[in-house]
């Protein structure tokens, strides 16, 4: 190769990455220096709950808890259900109301063991809600 040609090459080379570098540089400059946005809890009332559901023999025992950061109107909706080939299907539900900052529920029931089943439960605190699933 001539003296020339590889002295163009280089200087292309040259030409390319300064052209890189100064579009990087720009790039990184749009970035927002502000400070981020607070974060902003999922609930307001509902500060802990829970679900358990465990298979025992030929029963299995369902469970739920709920506490809320204030005295409000609370209620726990557990339903039990078996899977089926088209989803699942509502077994037995139980309720539970009261007022204050804590509530829980624990019932039982007999199942067929060649079954597969899960726990819906639904807390409510106040004018919140939420929906959650337990499975053995």
């Amino acid at each position: 190769m001539s003296k020339l040609f590889k002295r163009s090459i280089a200087i292309v080379l040259v030409v390319m990455t300064i052209l890189l570098s100064v579009s990087i540089f720009a790039w990184a400059d749009g970035f927002d220096t502000q400070e981020p946005e607070p974060i902003i809890p999922e609930f307001v009332n509902i500060s802990i709950y829970s679900a358990n559901i465990e298979k025992s023999g030929i029963s299995v025992n369902c469970s739920a808890t709920l506490t809320s950061r204030i005295s409000t109107n609370l209620s726990i909706t557990m339903v039990l259900q078996k899977s089926t080939s088209n989803g699942y299907t509502d077994v037995k539900t139980w309720t539970t109301t009261g007022y204050g900052t804590y509530i829980d529920i624990a019932k039982s029931k007999t199942i067929n063991i060649l079954s597969t089943y899960r726990l819906k439960v639904t807390f409510v605190a106040g004018n919140e809600s939420f929906t959650t699933y337990a499975y053995y």
